[in-house]
């Protein structure tokens, strides 16, 4: 397992050389917009000469120093053989096969007591009466006299519904053997040829 891990690292290493040497590669080469860009002149610019007061900088070199690549020793193992352990079933061949006892386990029930209600009888002093078979005379020093009160029937009046004859004042008239027009004497002076209303 090492050694796969470790021929592993070196290949992976070995890609990621290669990746960036075409990367270099490519970046190196000139583009066509960039010799375009060259070829421009700048517009709008106009060369003052004097900016810095006559003087040039005075001969320093501003440039930002690049450390060249150098070779990395890089150490490559050499394949070697390795012995892998398969494991595979080996059949052993039994002349005569030998029972062996196995014990199997039976349930065995087992009584638990369980808590339950029970009575408990628990002895009370009760009063026991004694019949006593002659008369005891209780001496008494003063009899006190006690009123007792007795509901007496008192007549209550209960109206009773009865009939009651009320006299109706009923108007008879008498017949007259005469002109029979004149009604007065029967309806207290109202006279029915008179006109008067």
């Amino acid at each position: 397992m090492t050694f796969r891990l470790q021929f592993l690292t070196v290949l992976v290493g070995l890609l990621a050389l290669a990746v960036c040497e075409k990367k270099k590669e490519i970046t190196n080469k000139p583009s066509k917009n960039a010799e375009r860009e060259k070829k421009q002149e700048k517009r709008g610019l106009i060369h003052v000469e004097g900016d810095f007061g006559g003087h040039d900088g005075g001969g320093h070199d501003i440039g930002v120093h690049v450390a060249k690549p150098y070779p990395v020793p890089v150490e490559k193992p050499v394949p070697y053989p390795v012995e892998k352990k398969v494991p595979y079933p080996v059949k052993v061949h039994v002349e005569r096969p030998v029972g062996v006892p196995v014990e199997k386990p039976v349930p065995v029930h087992i009584k638990v007591p369980v808590p339950a209600p029970y009575p408990v009888e628990k002895p009370v002093p009760v009063p026991v009466e004694k019949p006593v078979p002659y008369a005891v005379k209780v001496p008494v020093e003063r009899p006190v006299p006690v009123h007792v009160t007795k509901p007496v029937a008192v007549p209550v009046p209960k109206p009773v519904p009865y009939p009651v004859k009320v006299p109706i004042a009923v108007p008879v008239h008498e017949h007259d053997s005469g002109d029979g027009g004149d009604y007065e004497s029967s309806f207290g002076g109202y006279s029915g040829h008179s006109g008067h209303y």
